[in-house]
């Protein structure tokens, strides 16, 4: 039951059912941080709806103060998740309702797109990458780096581990070269970031997920995804603080998932990393001044030999990190006071 003199927040596009550690810390932030506000509940509606403008949306839409739009990587390319999430943007402002769009990348989309966009009461992208694309539009916005970072710092693991790490990719293709790679580095270990609440009921969709129709046209694809998202399962790590631990204490990192780019920032791990899906990667990268730690892929080997930073991308690193944590701060501020 809600509290009569709290106000209501209606979170869209809550990215926890994607079941990874980097939305994991995305959402948790935007939890912790209305509920130090003391004068707000939060009401989360899950990422992936397909209708995103049901009676039950539309109703608790009606009680709310403010709409926010979580946006992470949904904005890109005209998906349509991004464009049923503007669609609810515009029908809250149609009502009369505060709407902000935070902690998102947005890139090639339609004028269509920009000009709902333009229609919210407050907008945040994560990198400047996005943030040039809404300024040449004419939009209103701030960019205010991605929430994963939020209080993050530096040696929380203790001692560090003679272990490089290797992640995975939204691209199942770079995702399955780093498992490669990892198996062949005697120093390696496969580090998805995946993660499970409910072991069972989540691991089954977790598993899922890593397929899709395109599989079973090929025997070898789908012994590739197989083997995959066996290790994805096997090498997971539920508990988040036992992740960050984890990845703390390594010697380094190589990724192709922006959140774990992210967090070995928040935590001063040396990293490598691929491309994503969209700019965002690079993006980060341009933000902190670390554009060098983007590697090709038949580069991975060669590269990690050197994957330690120079006291400079240290500095660089701990500038960004005070900017972020600041940047975070302030915005939080600002949607409050849109509550008012």
């Amino acid at each position: 039951m809600i509290e009569s003199k709290k106000k209501l927040v209606l979170v869209l596009n809550d990215t926890r059912v994607d079941l990874h550690h980097g939305c994991h810390r995305v959402m948790t932030c935007i939890d912790q941080e209305f509920s130090r506000n003391g004068n707000a509940n939060c009401i989360f509606i899950p990422a992936h709806q397909v209708n995103m403008l049901t009676p039950a949306i539309r109703e608790l839409i009606k009680k709310s103060q403010l709409v926010l739009i979580n946006g992470e990587g949904t904005f890109h390319h005209d998906s349509i998740s991004g464009k049923k999430l503007l669609d609810v943007g515009l029908y809250a402002k149609s009502l009369g309702k505060k709407v902000a769009f935070i902690n998102a990348t947005w890139q090639g989309n339609s004028v269509e797109a920009l000009s709902a966009l333009a229609e919210f009461d407050y907008v945040a992208v994560r990198e400047s990458l996005s943030g040039n694309e809404l300024m040449a539009a004419g939009v209103k916005h701030k960019v205010v780096p991605d929430l994963s970072l939020y209080n993050l710092e530096p040696n929380i693991g203790g001692d560090e581990v003679d272990v490089v790490l290797y992640g995975d990719s939204v691209k199942r293709k770079d995702a399955s070269v780093l498992l490669g790679q990892c198996l062949g580095d005697e120093a390696g270990e496969f580090f998805p970031i995946s993660l499970t609440y409910n072991s069972f009921l989540d691991g089954l969709r977790l598993l899922r997920r890593q397929y899709c129709r395109l599989d079973l046209k090929s025997v070898r694809r789908l012994r590739q995804t197989t083997w995959l998202s066996l290790n994805i399962i096997l090498r997971k790590i539920n508990k988040h603080d036992d992740f960050l631990k984890k990845l703390s204490q390594s010697c380094g990192v190589v990724s192709g998932r922006f959140h774990l780019v992210c967090m070995a920032i928040g935590l001063s791990v040396p990293f490598l990393c691929m491309e994503s899906n969209s700019h965002k990667i690079q993006g980060l990268l341009i933000d902190v001044g670390l554009e060098g730690r983007m590697v090709d892929k038949k580069d991975i080997k060669k590269r990690i030999k050197n994957i330690k930073f120079s006291e400079c991308e240290l500095r660089k690193i701990e500038r960004y990190r005070e900017v972020a944590n600041m940047r975070i701060s302030l915005m939080f501020e600002d949607i409050g006071r849109l509550l008012g």
